[in-house]
């Protein structure tokens, strides 16, 4: 099922990256069926919310990605 989803160029992606871009396909499947077009998608206020929070969840692991690569130069 992934294997739709993960290429060649986005072998290297996490697994938390990997379910993110599985929800947002398959909510475009749910709510567009027939004819696949994202920009057809109703923002809501949950919407917006969910993706503030999906990104600020990103921001914090590359946040701690990047102190964790510092910590370790500095040992």
């Amino acid at each position: 099922m992934n294997a739709c989803i993960v290429m060649v160029e986005r072998a290297l992606l996490g697994e938390r990256t990997i379910v993110g871009l599985r929800s947002a396909k398959d909510a475009v499947k749910f709510y567009d069926p027939g004819n696949l077009r994202p920009e057809k998608i109703t923002l809501t206020d949950g919407l917006l919310t969910a993706v503030r929070s999906t990104h600020m969840h990103h921001r914090q692991g590359l946040d701690e990605e990047e102190a964790e690569k510092k910590r370790k130069e500095v040992e």
